[in-house]
């Protein structure tokens, strides 16, 4: 009865004014009455200007990661193009010819271009095909590894090209058929003979493609510098059971670490005379 007559009391066509629900933990109340909720979470900046080719640096790791993703994804593509050819008598040199064209001597070429994603793929050195092996000292032996990937759904069987076998480059290992995402690791060493720039290509080939791989490095001559420059060392005259020392400097000028050994060309290490 008591609602009822507070009912009564209250104009009509009014309702009573609800309360503002209390705000969820990590929700924030507006003025209006509104909630919005906290988000923890940066959001992208999408208005950031993209850069122009020529700010783009095609040998940074950002740039080979993005390539290397590219072509996993790449779906593959057939385009077909037709080129008009138009057939005129005269000289090529002239510079109109347009009055002599006859389109019934016009000869069309049909070109077919497919594209597809390549089977295999290095995926060592940032996928990057050059495999530099620096400067080596003559007679000097350096092995670089080279991965590469099956990013195809079937089995791959590999073949590679024979190199110069009078070359510095030489295969250590050989390669086996891939199954899909395998992986195999191809050892190449460089062994140069002369003081000079050494390039040859590595062909891996597969039944649907060819990957090539550049192989370069550069051969130098040791050179070291021997102090005092007199090829003997005289010692002087030493008493019978005294001894006495003399020391000499090597010095390496060339432009990279030179391995060494001092021995007596007698091999022994009890001549004294």
């Amino acid at each position: 009865a008591r609602k009822q007559q507070e009912e009564e009391k209250q104009p009509k066509g009014k309702k009573t004014p609800k309360t503002p629900a209390k705000p969820k933990t990590g929700e924030t109340v507006s003025k209006s009455g509104k909630s919005s909720a906290k988000s923890s979470e940066k959001q992208l900046d999408t208005n950031a200007p993209l850069p122009t080719p020529e700010e783009i640096d095609d040998k940074s790791p950002e740039y080979k990661a993005a390539r290397a993703s590219l072509t996993r994804a790449y779906p593959g593509s057939f385009k077909s193009f037709t080129i008009p050819c138009l057939v005129a008598p005269g000289s090529c040199s002239e510079k109109d010819l347009s009055q002599n064209y006859n389109t019934a001597n016009t000869l069309y070429l049909e070109i077919h271009c497919p594209t597809i994603k390549p089977p295999v793929v290095i995926i060592s050195n940032q996928g990057h095909s050059l495999t530099d092996f620096g400067q080596v000292s003559i007679g000097q032996n350096a092995i670089k590894p080279i991965s590469i990937q099956n990013i195809s759904d079937h089995p791959v069987e590999l073949k590679v090209s024979v190199l110069d076998t009078s070359g510095p480059f030489q295969m250590l290992n050989a390669l086996r058929t891939l199954r899909p995402e395998e992986t195999h690791t191809v050892l190449v060493s460089f062994t140069p003979s002369i003081g000079r720039v050494f390039y040859e290509v590595l062909k891996i080939v597969s039944p649907s493609s060819e990957l090539d791989v550049c192989l370069t490095g550069r051969g130098v001559t040791p050179v070291i510098k021997l102090v005092p420059h007199e090829r003997v060392l005289d010692l002087g005259h030493v008493m019978m059971g005294e001894s006495s020392s003399a020391t000499f400097t090597l010095e390496n000028q060339s432009s990279l670490s030179v391995k060494y050994s001092i021995r007596l060309d007698s091999g022994s290490l009890l001549r004294h005379d």
